[in-house]
């Protein structure tokens, strides 16, 4: 069956009109052929709706290839699509009979049923129409049954929330070990995955990086930590383009290790770099022990950033608590907002007004735009304080200035209020190449997209307060620097490199340390940010 014959083949599964539709000359062959006209078929909604997003070839081969199976495994995708991990798994010379797929869309599963016939030229009897989540166990596999379970699974499951006792059966015991907070169906994928492994069995997902880090993950984290043996992690960077997240594939075995195990565990941390070759990724290994230590999964984009999170992680003092109180500003729309000032207006600030250490712009807020609850939040905002842009991005780093008592400012701004410590240092310290660093490298684990400075995150930001004649000299510097009216130019980044060395000695960094910061922000950090205007 060729590709013409396939797509004749395809009008008995997809609208005709569809099908005559597509413009099949743009196929770029990341993907498997049927998976590719499917995705072209499909708007963007719908996608996104049900979480469909078919893997790269690349991707599969490295799951398959890292796994080790037998030609007799059982193998199962649980979420199979259109098909093309059991194709690669059959290619790879495992037993066509044990090869099972199951899917909640009757239309792909279909196009996957095409897909093997096509690929592997039988039909196959093992593909399951069913909500994995909710109607799959050992018994629809009778021969898997036997075995005691499946011997592999892999695939690429879909991320979104999900209701319990509709997408989910809360009740079921696997899924309570890996909640916590909102269920995705990612999280419970990975559990449903691992009940239906047998002891000793191996599962392969492609996953959202989100799972490595976000809070609602912690146990899903701690669970995977003390019930498997992971063998790889592997960040995948922005690796689907059309989806709003990084990714990451995950690889481990079904098996509780004891601690001396658990320390002689060495995962494969491997990065996929911008640019980089897929097949060369910069690669190195940390002991499974070691995870107990983090509330997030370590997968630092570079080993040396390893003792320095540990440092900045075990300071006592940290954004947190020296502040009397971490907020974001008023739920009021920039719409509301005004260019011109009036007798009864605020000077307000929404998050694009802040630059480092200055102002771009005022906005104003008519006081009669106030609502009666917002009124009573002015009290809190009517204080001198650090006012940051909630969203930041590795790009540029973290953008904060100084905001007066009677300046508001509105829920795209993060506030900081301190009695203990003078706001001028603090100021220094959030604007530093040593907190840019702890957020882009640590907190967010070198995230690609935009991310909030809410209490949560900048809170456990470290901070060292030394004595008072070090605190003047930085306080000197962040005068100047607030004082100067262009924040690009070459003496305001004279001024910004003499603070960030008079921050280094404070913090007690050696040379090697104040290296790997420098040389790892000018890695992801736009040059105009980072002070290269030639870049």
């Amino acid at each position: 069956m060729n590709k013409t014959d396939l797509v004749r083949a395809l009008n008995g599964i997809l609208e005709t009109e569809k099908i005559s539709d597509l413009d099949l000359s743009n196929l770029n062959g990341e993907k498997d052929f049927l998976s590719e006209i499917y995705e072209k078929s499909l708007d963007k909604t719908q996608r996104k709706k049900f979480a469909q997003f078919f893997t790269h070839k690349e991707l599969v081969t490295f799951i398959i290839k890292n796994i080790p199976m037998e030609r007799d495994s059982f193998v199962l995708d649980p979420a199979c699509g259109a098909g093309a991990f059991l194709i690669e798994a059959y290619n790879t010379g495992h037993n066509f009979d044990n090869i099972y797929g199951v899917d909640i869309d009757s239309t792909v599963l279909d196009l996957a049923a095409l897909n093997l016939e096509h690929a592997c030229g039988k039909k196959s009897n093992n593909l399951t129409h069913a909500n994995t989540l909710k109607d799959c166990n050992l018994s629809l596999f009778p021969k898997v049954l036997t075995n005691g379970g499946f011997d592999v699974i892999i695939g690429n499951p879909p991320f979104q929330n999900l209701k319990k006792n509709i997408d989910y059966f809360e009740d079921e015991s696997i899924y309570g070990d890996v909640l916590s907070g909102i269920a995705n169906s990612a999280a419970l994928m990975i559990a449903k995955g691992y009940e239906l492994l047998k002891e000793g069995g191996y599962l392969g997902f492609v996953l959202p990086k989100n799972i490595v880090r976000v809070d609602s993950f912690l146990s899903l984290r701690k669970f995977l930590i003390n019930n498997t043996r992971i063998t790889h992690i592997f960040d995948l960077d922005h690796y689907f383009k059309d989806v709003r997240c990084d990714q990451i594939i995950i690889i481990f075995q079904k098996m509780k290790m004891s601690k001396e195990e658990l320390s002689n565990n060495k995962i494969e941390i491997l990065i996929h770099k911008k640019k980089g070759d897929f097949d060369k990724p910069y690669k190195y290994y940390m002991s499974q022990d070691k995870f107990l230590d983090y509330k997030f999964f370590p997968i630092f984009y570079h080993e040396s950033i390893f003792p320095l999170a540990q440092k900045f992680l075990d300071y006592k003092e940290t954004v947190e608590s020296t502040s009397d109180d971490i907020f974001r500003g008023l739920g009021v729309s920039s719409s509301e907002t005004q260019k011109q000032r009036t007798e009864k207006s605020f000077v307000v600030y929404r998050g694009d007004c802040i630059q480092r250490f200055g102002i771009k712009y005022e906005l104003y807020l008519p006081m009669d735009n106030l609502k009666d609850n917002q009124l009573t939040r002015l009290d809190r905002l009517n204080r001198d304080k650090i006012i940051l842009q909630n969203l930041c991005s590795k790009e540029g780093g973290i953008f904060a200035t100084l905001a007066k008592k009677d300046e508001l400012t509105l829920d795209t701004v993060t506030n900081i209020t301190s009695s203990t410590v003078d706001n001028r240092y603090l100021l220094a310290v959030l604007n530093s190449r040593i907190t840019n660093f702890f957020m882009i490298f640590v907190t967010f684990l070198n995230s690609n997209f935009t991310m909030h400075t809410d209490r949560e995150y900048i809170g456990k930001i470290p901070i060292v307060v030394p004595e008072l004649d070090k605190q003047k000299a930085v306080i000197k510097i962040v005068n100047n620097l607030l004082s100067l009216e262009d924040k690009y130019s070459a003496q305001f980044f004279l001024e910004y490199e003499e603070l960030n060395t008079l921050l280094y000695d404070i913090y007690k960094l050696s040379e090697s340390e104040r290296n790997i910061i420098n040389n790892l922000l000018k890695e992801v950090m736009s040059g105009r940010q980072n002070g290269r205007k030639n870049e």
